[in-house]
């Protein structure tokens, strides 16, 4: 008779051997189980190869459909005898004389030279109307541009806003292609991105790349100096972006222009790694503008303004790091202060434009910037601890004008010109004298009474107090806190009243830019 649990036990590995041999069979064949099979593609290639090769396509799609919209800007652009001449460090100033000629005699250099430059553009209406950079076509002359199918044209400036770096020229040709453009939203951190442009004299090149982030601001990439009222607001990427790319269009994976390439971050001119866009949503504003009129007219609110701080959110009760806050009102020539009639208060901080939220400054100078001068919008402030509605009827941003510098008072006034405090707070300063307080005046045309009373900053220590708080050298403190400071006896009183760790906001003027400005400060402990 059989055991029933020995039948059992030999029906069982008589079965596991037969599953063993069919899937050693079965593998000779290269049969696979679904369940284990790699996700294929509608062709058979793998879904991943299927994918790249999608995002593949789409560059060529780019490639053929935006290049004939890039054009190549050429010209001589007339820059300074220094501009020309290289950077030769502390030795600088022992090769500063002019050229001699053949005989050895010294030769007369003009101020004013002319160099081959150039850059890129974007064809954004097919009769002849070019977007570029205004620092491409700036002191440009005999200017011409290069079409992708090599036709040559002379071309003239339309317009220029330096407060952007944006600028538009005109071709005489109709029938052209144009680029589309993007939406003025919708640009994201993470998505794809290429460059298009026409870097060191190649012919219309395209680099790829993701967006790394928006609303980029203090760059300094244009000069206030220059431009006191320039609007920095960003795309940064890793697409590679060379000189010769200023001006080109940075479109996104549909082929739309997102951004005109403006400047890259590098120490030596070159790409390393990263570089910057202006948005279109600024770019095609000015631009229609240009076709326009031929200049840009821009609303102003009339205030100086700084990025919130964690000191400034501690310091002014704020629910969270965000808004822009007010940190002096500038003086508009021929028309009333904006903030001033609209009564806005130093210290304020701004947090919404006409229902949108503004978390840095260069979003609250782009949302007041495109309004029309008269323009009434609507603010959302945080004073003391709540919020407030108000309503700003919007100014006209002057001319550009140069801003006067000034050099160091210590060199005119000589450095034994009052007795210097070293401050615990991380800065060095003295009294401010009848002597200094001349020099100022001259050296700035300012009205003597201008200049307040106060202690003037000496010297800054590094990565001191006041370092810290982005106080610089020039200015004159007037207020610690609550306490009036007018001597360097009262500051040293102001001082000592001081709790190690107490957030406390210092009222310092400016000279050099005529201006009142708050910074806050933590006491060191």
């Amino acid at each position: 008779m059989l055991n029933p649990i020995r039948t059992k036990l030999t029906v069982l590995l008589a079965g596991v051997a037969c599953l063993a041999i069919g899937v050693l069979f079965a593998s000779t064949l290269e049969w696979t189980p679904a369940t284990l099979a790699t996700q294929t593609g509608t062709a058979g290639a793998p879904t991943t190869q299927a994918s790249l090769r999608e995002t593949g396509n789409a560059f060529i799609e780019i490639a053929q459909t935006v290049t004939p919209a890039v054009v190549s800007i050429r010209g001589q652009q007339r820059v300074s005898r220094r501009e020309l001449m290289p950077d030769l460090g502390p030795f600088d100033r022992f090769f500063q004389h002019p050229p001699l000629d053949e005989e050895g005699n010294g030769e007369s250099v003009p101020d004013d030279m002319f160099r081959s430059s150039g850059g890129s553009g974007v064809i954004i209406r097919p009769d002849g109307y070019i977007l570029t950079n205004n620092h491409v076509v700036e002191n440009m002359e005999d200017l011409k541009v290069i079409l992708n199918d090599r036709r040559a044209f002379d071309a003239e400036v339309v317009g220029r806003d330096p407060s952007t770096d944006v600028a538009v020229i005109k071709i005489d040709a109709g029938d052209l292609p144009a680029a589309r453009m993007a939406s003025d939203n919708g640009v994201q951190v993470g998505e794809w991105v290429l460059a298009l442009g026409n870097p060191f004299g190649l012919d219309f090149t395209m680099t790829a790349g993701i967006i790394s982030a928006i609303g980029r601001g203090d760059l300094r990439i244009i000069d206030r100096g220059d431009n006191p009222y320039a609007i920095e607001n960003f795309i940064q990427t890793d697409a590679a972006i060379n000189p010769g790319n200023s001006g080109g269009p940075l479109v996104n994976i549909d082929g739309q222009v997102i951004g005109i390439n403006t400047a890259i971050a590098s120490r030596t001119g070159a790409y390393q790694g990263y570089g910057f866009a202006i948005p279109i949503s600024i770019a095609r504003r000015v631009a229609e503008q240009l076709i326009d009129t031929g200049e840009v007219q821009r609303a102003v609110l009339g205030v100086q303004i700084q990025a919130i701080t964690p000191l400034d959110q501690e310091a002014l009760a704020l629910p969270s790091i965000a808004g822009v806050r007010i940190d002096g009102f500038t003086d508009l020539p021929g028309q009333e202060n904006p903030a001033r009639e609209a009564g806005l208060e130093l210290q304020d901080v701004v947090l919404e434009v006409a229902g949108k939220s503004v978390s840095t400054p260069s979003e609250l100078q782009e949302a007041i910037a495109f309004h029309q001068p008269g323009d009434i919008v609507d603010l959302t402030v945080w004073r003391d601890g709540d919020r407030r509605n108000m309503k700003v009827k919007l100014g006209e941003r002057p001319s550009t004008r140069e801003q006067p510098t000034l050099a160091s008072v210590e060199e005119e006034v000589g450095a034994g010109d009052g007795t210097v405090h070293e401050s615990s707070l991380g800065m060095d300063v003295q009294d401010l004298t009848p002597r200094m307080r001349q020099t100022i005046v001259q050296r700035l045309s300012l009205p003597g009474d201008r200049i307040p009373q106060g202690v003037y900053i000496r010297d800054i220590e590094s990565f001191g107090a006041a370092d810290d708080a982005g106080i610089g050298e020039g200015g004159i403190v007037t207020q610690i806190g609550e306490q009036r400071v007018r001597t360097v006896e009262e500051y040293r009183a102001a001082v000592a009243g001081l709790e190690p760790g107490q957030v406390v906001y210092l009222r310092i003027y400016y000279p050099q830019g005529d201006s009142q400005l708050f910074r806050a400060l933590r006491v060191p402990g």
